[in-house]
This record gives C-alpha cells, sequence and structure tokens, in this order.
C-alpha cells in the first residue's frame, strides 16, 4: 500500500509541476500577446504632429510611431546623403519602411510569443510520457488507481499543453494580421 501512495504522489507531483509550468508559460505569453496588442493601438493627432515637427521621441510607444519615425528618418538621410546623385523613388522608400516596421514588430512581440507556444507541447509530452511510465508500471494492474493516475496525467498534460500551443499560435496570427495592417494605413496616411 505504501508503493501505491509514493507512486501516485510522485505522479501528482510530476503532473502539478507541468500543468504549472505549461501555464506559467502560458499567461507568459499572454501578457506579451496583451503588449503587443497595446503596441498595434492608433496614434493620438497630438503626438503625430510632435513627430512629424522633428522632436525626437526615444520612448517609441506604438507601432505608429516607430513607422513615422522611421519615415522621417529615412528621407532626412536621403536628402542630406544623395546630394542629388540618385533617385529613390516613394515607393522604394515605403516598402523598405513596410519591411523595416514588419521586422521589428515580428522581433520584438511575435517571436517571444511563438517561442512560448513551441514550449509548450514538449512539456506536454514529457507529462504523457511520465504518465506513460505510471501505466506500463502497473500494467498488471488494470483498472487500479494507480494506472488511472497515470493514464490521467498522460491526456490531461498534452490535452492543455496542445490548447495552449493553438490559443497562442491564433493569437500570433491576430496581432501580425493586426500590425500588417497598421503599419499599411500608417504609410498611407503619411504625407510628405
Amino acid at each position: 500500500m505504501p508503493e501505491i501512495i509514493a507512486t501516485y504522489s510522485i505522479n501528482e507531483t510530476i503532473r502539478c509541476i507541468i500543468i504549472f509550468t505549461s501555464f506559467a508559460l502560458f499567461i507568459t505569453a499572454l501578457l506579451h500577446s496583451w503588449k503587443a496588442f497595446l503596441f498595434t493601438k492608433k496614434i493620438s493627432e497630438d503626438r503625430k504632429e510632435t513627430i512629424k515637427g522633428g522632436v525626437n521621441t526615444d520612448d517609441i510607444m506604438n507601432l505608429s510611431e516607430y513607422i513615422m519615425i522611421q519615415k522621417r528618418d529615412v528621407r532626412d538621410h536621403i536628402r542630406s546623403n544623395d546630394k542629388g546623385q540618385y533617385y529613390y523613388p516613394d515607393p522604394f522608400i515605403l516598402d523598405a519602411i513596410q519591411q523595416v516596421s514588419e521586422n521589428f514588430f515580428e522581433k520584438n512581440f511575435i517571436a517571444p510569443i511563438s517561442m512560448y507556444a513551441n514550449l509548450l507541447p514538449p512539456l506536454g509530452f514529457v507529462g504523457t510520457i511520465a504518465g506513460m511510465i505510471v501505466v506500463f508500471n502497473t500494467a498488471a494492474e488494470p483498472g487500479s488507481a494507480r494506472n488511472l493516475a497515470g493514464l490521467s496525467t498522460a491526456l490531461l498534460t498534452t490535452f492543455f499543453a496542445l490548447i495552449g500551443f493553438v490559443i497562442l499560435e491564433f493569437m500570433g496570427i491576430f496581432l501580425l494580421k493586426r500590425a500588417n495592417l497598421r503599419i499599411k494605413d500608417e504609410l498611407a496616411d503619411l504625407d510628405d
């Protein structure tokens, strides 16, 4: 009887650790998602005028500001360095700014969310292995409490990890689409 309790409590401990770790990763990814969502909000008209006026803003608060600063800096750099030698068409400049903005957003927001999402399935797999070890150790006792606890650990850890993975991947896709729409809107709204 003591070995049943010991195996059951070890199994429960493993299950709790894996589910808690998966939950912590999921919450951290949701916080990154919230920051990404806030970063894609529209900019106020006062802030637009401040940035257009050439005032340096060290604290970029959202994607619209980042795009405006990139456009201002690229145009200033071209005007100060080309001395009439080269012609840069506006579509070329806007495409370059779009690529830089998309890369900035993906690197700072989407990559961490994807990393956390991609850590969840292996954690679920570890729980599956731990649960199946218990099941195989108690194969001679089908329907016993240890056998059911092992099966429960195997299924629950995988289930929670995969559900978290799917939710975070959809969040990443939604945020990336939102950022791309904001980038295109801001590039269309900016005038020289």
